[in-house]
């Protein structure tokens, strides 16, 4: 007897198909057609495809609402794969929908929250009960505004989850007003906050800063940073740079904040993309991390105190002063704007490598793989040229870690090569 293609091959490469097939597909629209190709195929392949085809609910229209909801009706098995929800729409025939609470009971799986464009207190408390309920792992929020945070922090914690999360804080968020007794004064991390962080993505401008501080670090606040293993921050400045150079400390002063309250024993990655335009009077305390990135950049034209050997400096003083022994890897993304002066290849940029490959080569750090350095130049223009002497410098001064064959130079198109950023 013919072997039936389920008996051929086992689940878990079905499902390694299936993975592979959702991750190359580039839309939305191509991948529900190559997802319900692969559930043509054979009956193993269906679970797997339908997981991915109702993995995502987003909900930003009426007629979406409307749709979805018949889909439900029809087919229970469409809320029940939903793990991820969006409500992306701050429009009250949205919020206000009837059918958006039936909806969301019946997807009752979900793991992660987005928010996006919306105000907190636009949401009816009937749907923040229903989705506190939800078994959460991640909760984002989008561009959102919060009139009394006190609201969001009752929701918080009402939610069922007493898991670690995954947090992650993008574009512009407000803060109106702190709410009737609520405490928003920084204080140092209390153990017994309910709601235990992993992962803290910060991808903002610098206007959402006082919000990110009264999210995170209030002392109402129900968020526990003592199991952050993770941090990812992209804060970019809306109001130019100061020309004594301090006017990028406050943002990365927030990140200090945020792993001054995590144990640092923990922390594992550490990613800070900041435009810092000179170090700051502190160091960092990374004992633990294992992949560690930064940027550096003399934008614009090394004007406005802009000193990326210094802060290159600094960051080199970080790993001194912590002796994170565990590293795995390290990526530095420099960017230059002078195509024919460059800081990276400069006599005092070039030596502040050389110390960089003194202090990374040394036998203690046995556990690195990998140290790249992504080049960028701000203005897009490639040039084969200076490329390749940039790459060759910055490999004659680096011996140890080219001997060790770990290093990796790379020159990009792009302001910030090689960073992945948070979707919505």
């Amino acid at each position: 007897m013919a072997q039936t293609l389920e008996s051929r091959f086992p689940q878990e490469l079905v499902d390694a198909i299936i993975d592979a097939v959702w991750d190359a597909s580039p839309s939305r629209s191509d991948e529900v057609k190559n997802l319900s190709a692969c559930s043509l195929v054979a009956r193993s392949f269906v679970p797997r495809a339908r997981s991915h085809m109702f993995y995502n609910i987003v909900l930003t229209t009426a007629e979406g609402i409307q749709c979805y909801h018949a889909m439900c009706i029809a087919s229970p098995i469409i809320p029940a794969a939903a793990r991820r929800l969006g409500l992306c729409s701050n429009d009250t025939d949205v919020i206000d929908h009837p059918l958006l609470l039936a909806i969301l009971e019946l997807a009752n799986n979900i793991h992660t929250l987005v928010f996006h464009q919306i105000s907190w207190n636009a949401l009816p408390q009937a749907v923040l009960d229903t989705i506190a309920s939800y078994p959460l792992t991640a909760i984002m929020l989008h561009d959102v505004v919060i009139p009394s945070i006190s609201s969001f922090f009752s929701f918080l914690r009402q939610c069922s989850t007493r898991e670690e999360i995954e947090l992650l804080l993008s574009q512009t968020l407000r803060v109106e007003s702190g709410g009737s007794g609520e405490d928003l004064a920084v204080e140092t991390m209390s153990r017994d906050k309910p709601l235990a962080v992993r992962s803290l993505i910060v991808n903002c401008d610098d206007n959402s800063r006082e919000a990110i501080h009264a999210i995170l670090l209030s002392a109402s606040s129900p968020f526990n940073l003592q199991n952050l293993s993770l941090t990812q921050f992209l804060i970019l400045p809306t109001n130019g740079f100061t020309a004594d150079g301090v006017g990028s400390w406050p943002s990365l002063t927030l990140l200090r904040d945020a792993i001054t309250s995590a144990n640092p024993q923990m922390l594992r990655s550490v990613e800070a993309y900041s435009l810092l335009q000179k170090p700051p009077p502190f160091l960092l305390y990374l004992p633990s991390v294992e992949l560690l990135s930064f940027s550096l950049s003399d934008y614009p034209f090394n004007m406005l105190g802009f000193q990326p050997i210094a802060v290159l400096h600094w960051w080199i003083n970080i790993l001194v002063h912590s002796e994170p022994y565990n590293l795995q890897e390290l990526k530095v993304i420099a960017l230059f704007w002078m195509e024919e002066e460059s800081w990276i290849i400069s006599d005092e940029g070039l030596k502040e490598w050389e110390r960089l490959d003194g202090v990374l080569s040394s036998p203690k750090y046995c556990s690195l793989k990998r140290v790249g350095i992504h080049t960028s130049h701000t203005t897009g223009t490639d040039d084969s040229t200076p490329k390749e002497a940039m790459v060759s410098a910055l490999t004659q001064c680096m011996p140890g870690l080219a001997k060790r064959r770990v290093l990796s130079i790379q020159h990009h198109l792009g302001i910030l090569p090689g960073i992945t950023l948070p979707g919505i």
